[in-house]
């Protein structure tokens, strides 16, 4: 049917047919949806012309007036037809005052009390700021104002008896939510809101005198925080401060909540505009933190500061990974941080509020966050301030503290090692040895420099295939000359000739063409290592021996001498490193020490000799025996010289009441072996013998 006007239901869009015809989602009650449809009919009425003209004024009016009131029902289908509908009328036509007052009438009378507050209230009032911001006036705001400071005080709440369970939260964070709709005036309602949405907070559950890490009022006011982020980070600066004179506990609690709304703001993913506006604002961040800490006396409010400003940097550089690096004045004043005495000297201290325990931690994650952003934007060009700062997180791994730092050891290991280029690894290890040779750097920080950046780099090297491309003969020449001689040689400890030694052995077994003149450094760097008391440096040295052995030429009087000597190593404390030296070398034996006119070669020989006269220990037996299972293949053609002992000592090894589970497995592995020989001989002994091929008649 034709509507006056000239419309026609048949003309109107398809989705709004739909939503006449009451295509709703499954479970809606049917009064609602009863309402749903009378709400959008009458906004397809309003649409035709008949209804605009002066007759049917009072009519039209009554039908705004209805979406209106839909406002502020419960449901929210109704609520969401009836703000879509209010939107059509205000876009075709201006309100005019009278109808706009008559309208907002019952809801501003609502307002008046707090007592006849609610949500779906407030919500609906919400709704009407969107689409009618400009008829408002700060007088609202002010009220609202009013109306949060009631739920500061939750025993009079308690008193009126008027609300349900949970709008103690609820209705103050709908509050809280409209600020942002008012006409801008951040210097009138900013300091008020900030100080009663932590006044909330102070009465929920849980909150401490330092204040809240986050609250659902602070993530109602982040809309009004955002349009007004440059006064906010402003103010917010201005209540951290935290100066010598006025460092009284209560201030100190104050100074702590407003820090920790700040940094709350900073993390939170949808407060964009106040993180970019403290990026902005980095100078007075530094004044006010970092460079205050450094201004005052008084050692715990100096703490308090630094911890300030060097978690808002995190906050910053875990959001925004390309700030740090931009700003080279705040990287500088963490530097001085990092390496002042007054870190180090909070390192010892365990009375320490648990914050500013993790101040270290939280600097080594802002440089790691540098470190990353700088290896992938500056790609080969990287400098030597990148590298000196990778370098200076060392020290950390030095000190005993109760905070771990994992992650930085996992930085290290794998986006440096694995991660960097060659360029940018041929640029770590020319520092590394000018960083190993520096008398200023601490001993500790060169064992860490070795096993957390060089070592891992080259064994990442080797394992690509470009370690020729990493090392050259001028970086190879200083390792032997100056790392492993020269006059620094007598200054080592224990740990990092234990380093030293893993080095040497990688270059050994990766690029022994690269050494050939090298030889004689090398063999004499490990050989005065074999002599040391330490156990664990004196088996490394053996390692490298036996990989020296394996690569190079040896006499064979030093040869039978290791080889013999690691025979008689079978203590439990140098076990692991014993095995991996033996099987560097035993499989390099047959080559090394041949047989020769002899029926058997001298390390079977010996082999055997230890076996007979010193397998009354039973460690020693073990040991041997250990050997002989891992390596067969080298003992098969000398199985005759063994397998009568192994037999004798199964019983010793496996058959006792009280062996070990590795013992009684170590006897399985014999007597498997023994028949994999003999099952061997019997298959060699049935093969034909072939006659060589006559050369004549």
């Amino acid at each position: 049917a034709a509507a006056p006007g000239g419309g026609s239901l048949a003309n109107e869009p398809a989705s709004l047919r739909g939503r006449m015809l009451g295509r709703h989602v499954r479970g809606v009650p049917l009064p609602v949806r009863q309402r749903v449809v009378a709400i959008e009919l009458l906004a397809a009425a309003l649409s035709y012309d008949a209804l605009k003209g002066p007759p049917h004024l009072a009519l039209r009016h009554r039908m705004i007036g209805c979406f209106f009131k839909s406002l502020t029902v419960r449901h929210e289908e109704v609520v969401a037809v009836a703000r879509d509908a209010l939107a059509a009328v205000i876009s075709q036509s201006k309100l005019q005052k009278e109808l706009l007052q008559s309208s907002l009438r019952p809801i501003l009378l609502n307002l008046a009390d707090y007592r006849k507050l609610s949500v779906p209230l407030l919500q609906g009032l919400s709704r009407l700021l969107s689409l009618l911001s400009n008829f408002f006036n700060l007088t609202l705001g002010e009220k609202l104002l009013e109306h949060l400071r009631r739920w500061t005080d939750p025993e009079a709440l308690a008193k009126a008896k008027t609300f349900r369970p949970g709008d103690d939260v609820k209705i103050p964070c709908a509050i809280l939510s409209l600020f942002h709709l008012l006409p801008p005036a951040p210097d009138k309602f900013l300091t008020e809101l900030v100080s009663v949405s932590l006044s909330l907070e102070a009465v929920l559950p849980g909150s401490t005198a330092l204040g809240r890490h986050w609250s659902p009022h602070r993530e109602a006011l982040v809309p009004y925080l955002n349009r007004h982020a440059k006064e906010t980070v402003s103010h917010l600066l201005d209540r951290i401060t935290l100066p010598a004179d006025a460092a009284t506990k209560e201030r100190r609690e104050d100074v702590a909540k407003a820090f920790r709304f700040l940094l709350s703001l900073v993390r939170y993913k949808h407060a964009a505009e106040v993180r970019d506006e403290l990026a902005r604002q980095w100078q007075p961040l530094l004044q006010r933190t970092l460079e205050a800490a450094r201004s005052t006396t008084e050692r715990q409010v100096a703490a308090q500061l630094r911890y300030q400003g060097v978690a808002l940097v995190h906050g910053l550089c875990k959001l925004k990974p390309d700030w740090l690096p931009s700003c080279p004045d705040v990287l500088q004043a963490l530097v001085q941080i990092w390496s002042s005495q007054e870190r180090l000297a909070a390192e010892e201290q365990a009375a320490m509020p648990l914050e500013q325990v993790r101040e270290s931690k939280v600097i080594a994650k802002c440089f790691v966050s540098c470190l990353r952003h700088q290896a992938k934007a500056l790609g080969d060009e990287i400098g030597d301030g990148h590298i000196e700062l990778l370098f200076l997180m060392l020290s950390i791994f030095s000190h005993h503290t109760l905070v771990a730092y994992d992650f930085l050891k996992l930085f290290y290991l794998e986006e440096v090692a694995t991660g960097y280029s060659v360029a940018q690894r041929v640029a770590c290890l020319r520092y590394f040895l000018r960083f190993f040779q520096s008398s200023r750097t601490a001993r500790e920080d060169r064992v860490q420099a070795l096993q957390l950046i060089a070592l891992p780099m080259l064994c990442a090297s080797f394992a690509k295939g470009e370690g020729e491309a990493v090392l050259s003969k001028e970086v190879i020449a200083t390792i032997v000359h100056r790392l492993l001689g020269g006059d620094m040689l007598a200054s080592y400890d224990e740990a990092l000739r234990i380093e030293l030694l893993r080095l040497a052995t990688l270059l050994i077994e990766h690029v022994p063409e690269q050494l050939v003149d090298h030889r004689k450094e090398l063999i004499k760097f490990s050989w005065n290592h074999l002599k040391s008391e330490d156990t664990q440096s004196k088996q490394c040295a053996y390692v490298n021996v036996c990989r020296f052995i394996q690569v190079y030429d040896t006499p064979p009087k030093i040869i039978l001498q290791v080889y013999v000597a690691l025979l008689r190593t079978f203590q439990p404390d140098a076990r692991a490193l014993v095995k991996r030296a033996l099987d560097i070398l035993t499989p390099a034996l047959p080559s090394r020490l041949p047989a020769g006119d002899h029926k058997y070669p001298t390390w079977i020989k010996w082999t055997k000799k230890i076996v007979v006269e010193e397998g009354h220990s039973l460690p020693q037996l073990i040991h041997i025996w250990q050997l002989v299972v891992r390596h067969p293949a080298l003992f098969y053609s000398s199985s005759a010289q063994f397998v009568p002992q192994m037999v004798n000592s199964l019983n010793r090894i496996g058959l006792s009441p009280n062996c070990s589970t590795d013992n009684r497995r170590l006897a399985i592995d014999l007597a498997q072996l023994i028949i994999s020989w003999e099952m061997q001989r019997i298959e060699a002994a049935s093969l034909p013998t072939t006659r060589p091929a006559s050369t004549g008649p």
